[in-house]
């Protein structure tokens, strides 16, 4: 939606294709970045597919015909063990977990960790996984604790790179831009980049 492309056609319709060709279907944006959107469709995969062998694959399949194409593939997936996070896991080489710094997300992300360590033992795929704290207010101080607590708890496996809360991120949505290039002095923007560089370097 932030990006303007509307009724645009999903993994959904990639399935359901004559020749299921993935390339097709992939939209190049004036950001020079490529997408295969999302749409209410992709609900109707579950139903239509959680029966056939090996579905958890269909991702990973499909994208081998493409990524020579691509650097990287970024998977974007809801925070729940379903259809679709478990077909991205098994595509990805590794999985980054945002979460914000409150109470209650602590538990989230230990869920969804407990869930790679699950796909890494029931499948024998290696996979990394790096927790990333997003929306982080420094000025807050149960959220800095909160913080403090992750990075004491997944060390290595937390990313150096932190995204903080920033008015520039709700602004540049408005004007359907990336942060960076809404305001190349934006906080979480400069963030952004430091994290792509941090997991380049990985």
């Amino acid at each position: 939606m932030l990006l303007g492309l509307k009724n645009a056609k999903s993994f959904f319709e990639v399935m359901h294709a004559d020749d299921e060709d993935l390339k097709r279907f992939v939209i190049k944006t004036k950001q020079k970045f490529w997408v295969l959107p999302s749409n209410s469709k992709m609900a109707l995969l579950t139903k239509n597919h959680m029966q056939d062998e090996n579905f958890e694959y269909l991702l990973r399949e499909k994208l081998k015909s493409v990524q020579h194409y691509f650097d990287y593939i970024l998977i974007d997936t809801p925070p729940s063990g379903d259809f679709y996070t478990l077909n991205a896991l098994l595509a990805s080489n590794m999985a980054i977990v945002p979460t914000q710094c409150e109470y209650l997300s602590m538990n989230g992300v230990n869920h969804v960790i407990n869930m790679i360590g699950v796909v890494r033992e029931k499948t024998n795929h290696k996979l990394e996984h790096r927790v990333l704290a997003t929306m982080l207010n420094r000025k807050n101080v149960a959220a800095c604790a909160i913080y403090k607590k992750f990075r004491g708890t997944y060390q290595q496996a937390m990313f150096n790179t932190s995204i903080e809360q920033d008015e520039k991120v709700q602004e540049s949505q408005i004007a359907h831009m990336p942060v960076i290039q809404y305001d190349k002095q934006s906080r979480a923007g400069l963030q952004y980049l430091e994290l792509a560089k941090e997991i380049i370097s990985e």
